[in-house]
């Protein structure tokens, strides 16, 4: 079945959800079980011909591939000891899947929420669209498309804004998406998200300049092409991505937001799997060739794409790189990095801030392109594989804690704690701690909601029910607990600190969020 989920509102009751919801409507590396057999002693050149993964992806060691896997291991080395917050890395030479590795909780089933690699998607679509003109070209104006909708301040300008101005990010509506905190309530993402059309909202916006003159960064542009794909071909945006890019490509399971009125978010909508999004790469990286030789997507829409037209480093909804390389890039640290020299691609997804977003860049010039040496296999080095395996392990295992308890758990064991009347809904929480177990178990009950009862780990590691996974320790007199939920890159924590009859929680998220609550022990 294709797995697709059009509601913005995708969160269910948790901790994290519903500070989500007031804002914005045991993990192993499991690389597929096919193996290459290119024996790097017997092999003198690796095979140009395209490599396309059905079901399963051929895999590779990164010597088999010419590539230095010490080189690799320093990567995992400084990601592990700076503590990034990198959640996946696939990397892929040569049609092979070289790396797949996922930090805890994440798995290869993991969708994730990829943000403005969104827009990237969008782009191929418009050029698959073109492909089968429905869509003329990239000189056809947004008024003689989007023709059933009106719109404010209109002018001459306006009017002549196409399909390659909002490409480009040249639009010339002012769109201030870049000059705040996109939490924040007057950033016009927020009021986008909140105003019940948001194609007649980012319509409405005035004009900052000519089309075609400012490049300003908008995610209202890329929903404007999402409402042309949905109008230009007659059905919506996410059955049009699934019948003509996601299927063919064997994706079958994701996630699209969209607006209020059905129409897929162009701009930051879409949630993937790590080794979906590697796919999308792979085609690109091929120059939109697949499997058996089928030609998906034009190669001339690929070069138009990929080279600079805008803003020093933007193209067709892709950045480009001096060197030739281009990536599509997404809020909290997602991208898909395509190197066609090298014939290279990676993935990460992450949850980092907005001065650590470029870390992935970093690490995939510094390190993936670099261990890049040759077109032909490398001497094996047992050693260096082992060191590779080990460096692996600990990104995706991490150390066990002890899980003794303070003689606090135990007092706080199986007693109910009632809030003060709050704007959350939070009224009734306990938790349950065993001295033989390296789990406990938390009890929260949401007031005209569901009460939600989940396993936590104690010994360092997730435990993950449905869609949320929860870990906890104490720190002297308080208990932490760490929640991420899938297709979000947050992390929300809750600090819990106990007196003889009350109870403190101090929540905090990686986005920025903050709130306190106090409340009683219930007799």
């Amino acid at each position: 079945m294709y797995a697709m989920k059009v509601n913005a509102n995708l969160f269910t009751l948790s901790i994290c959800s519903i500070i989500c919801l007031l804002v914005f409507s045991s993990c192993k590396s499991t690389v597929a079980s096919k193996e290459s057999t290119l024996p790097a002693s017997t092999t003198s050149h690796i095979s140009t011909e395209p490599v396309f993964p059905d079901k399963e992806w051929l895999t590779s060691s990164p010597e088999q591939q010419g590539m230095d896997s010490q080189i690799l291991t320093d990567m995992f080395t400084e990601i592990n000891t700076s503590q990034i917050d990198i959640h996946s890395v696939a990397i892929v030479r040569n049609g092979n899947l070289i790396t797949e590795a996922y930090a805890d909780p994440y798995t290869r089933q993991s969708k994730q929420g990829i943000y403005s690699v969104t827009k990237s998607i969008i782009s191929a679509l418009i050029g698959l669209a073109i492909q089968e003109d429905t869509i003329k070209n990239v000189d056809e104006r947004i008024v003689d498309l989007l023709t059933d909708t009106s719109f404010d301040n209109e002018d001459e300008e306006k009017r002549s804004i196409t399909i390659k101005h909002l490409l480009t990010m040249t639009s010339g509506l002012n769109w201030p998406e870049l000059t705040g905190a996109y939490y924040g309530d007057n950033n016009i993402i927020f009021k986008m998200s909140n105003s019940p059309n948001w194609v007649d909202f980012i319509r409405d916006q005035p004009m900052l300049a000519p089309p075609g003159q400012l490049f300003n960064y908008s995610s209202g542009n890329s929903h404007l092409l999402s409402a042309i794909i949905t109008k230009s071909t007659g059905i919506p945006t996410q059955d049009y991505a699934a019948k003509k890019l996601f299927l063919p490509l064997g994706i079958n399971d994701l996630q699209w937001d969209s607006d209020p009125q059905g129409i897929a978010n162009g701009g930051f909508g879409l949630k993937m799997k790590t080794l979906d999004l590697a796919r999308f790469g792979l085609l690109y990286l091929n120059n939109g060739k697949w499997a058996h030789n089928k030609q998906l997507l034009s190669p001339d829409w690929i070069k138009q794409s990929t080279q600079i037209l805008a803003g020093g480093e933007y193209g067709y909804q892709w950045r480009i790189s001096a060197d030739g390389d281009y990536y599509a890039r997404g809020f909290r640290g997602q991208y898909i990095f395509i190197s066609p020299s090298n014939n290279l691609l990676a993935v990460f997804t992450s949850d980092l801030n907005l001065n650590d977003e470029l870390l992935p860049y970093q690490l995939f010039t510094r390190y993936v392109k670099k261990s890049v040496k040759s077109s032909s296999p490398l001497q094996g080095n047992i050693t260096a594989k082992d060191t590779y395996n080990n460096a692996l392990t600990h990104f995706q295992t991490p150390d066990l804690l002890s899980t003794d308890l303070p003689d606090k758990a135990m007092q706080i064991s199986g007693a109910t704690y009632q809030f003060e009347p709050n704007e959350y809904g939070y009224q009734e929480l306990s938790f349950n701690f065993d001295e033989k177990s390296n789990e406990g178990l938390y009890t929260l009950h949401i007031q005209g909601g569901p009460t939600l009862v989940q396993t936590f780990g104690l010994d360092g590691r997730y435990r993950t029910q449905d869609n949320n996974s929860l870990k906890g320790f104490w720190k002297e007199d308080s208990f932490v607990l760490n929640e991420k939920y899938s297709g979000v890159p947050f992390t929300y924590t809750s600090t819990f600190s106990f007196n003889k009859d009350g109870i403190q929680l101090d929540f905090s998220s990686s986005e920025g969020q903050s709130f306190s609550l106090s409340g009683k022990k219930k007799s």
